[in-house]
């Protein structure tokens, strides 16, 4: 990654600085994306399903489109109205599943409280688990092993490995639980 400016305040508090490490995250990428694509392979793909009108998930939906592009990769929106039937869901997440073209499937959370979440997390292929949040894909994390993580966690260790923050021997504060961000990013730390 790129360096990023010194953010150190008069009072020795460092302020990280989420923005500039994403544009410096998105700038590597791009190059990675572009040797890809450069040796003749096609564009990765990303597919989000947004369940519903959540103003909240259409604008982080719609800035996970954007940043696709801005970086080289396929990106597809499939939207679906609040009130769809799990089944809908499920048979969209199976055709994305087979799709060659499809390189990873992200379901954008919360989903209307009549849908089975768990399930439909489940129905995705844990290779395709953009948000690592399939069962098996958090039991890679629970044991130390590679694989997909959830974004925020993997965000906030990209951030302070950017700013070359000491984890090791350290004390952390966690607060919450959610299998979106806390209980992933207490076990990423516990990792560092």
């Amino acid at each position: 990654m790129t360096d990023v400016q010194d953010t150190k305040t008069n009072s020795g508090i460092e302020i990280l600085d989420g923005a500039a490490t994403a544009a410096s995250v998105r700038q590597d990428l791009k190059a990675e994306v572009s040797k890809f694509t450069d040796s003749g392979l096609r564009k990765p793909g990303l597919a989000v399903l947004l369940i519903g009108d959540d103003q909240a998930s259409q604008i982080y939906v719609r800035n996970k489109v954007t940043a696709c592009k801005k970086v080289g990769i396929e990106s597809w929106l499939y939207h679906f109205p609040a009130e769809v039937e799990a089944g809908a869901v499920f048979a969209k997440i199976e055709e994305l599943n087979a799709e060659e073209s499809v390189d990873g499937i992200l379901v954008q959370l919360p989903l209307p409280q009549h849908l089975p979440t768990e399930q439909i997390l489940m129905s995705v292929c844990p290779e395709k688990d953009a948000d690592g949040l399939h069962p098996h894909n958090m039991g890679l994390l629970l044991t130390g092993k590679p694989g997909p993580r959830p974004c925020t966690p993997l965000g906030i260790m990209t951030l302070l490995e950017q700013y070359q923050v000491p984890i090791a021997g350290k004390r952390a504060v966690v607060i919450g639980r959610s299998n979106l961000v806390g209980k992933p990013v207490a076990l990423m730390l516990l990792e560092k």
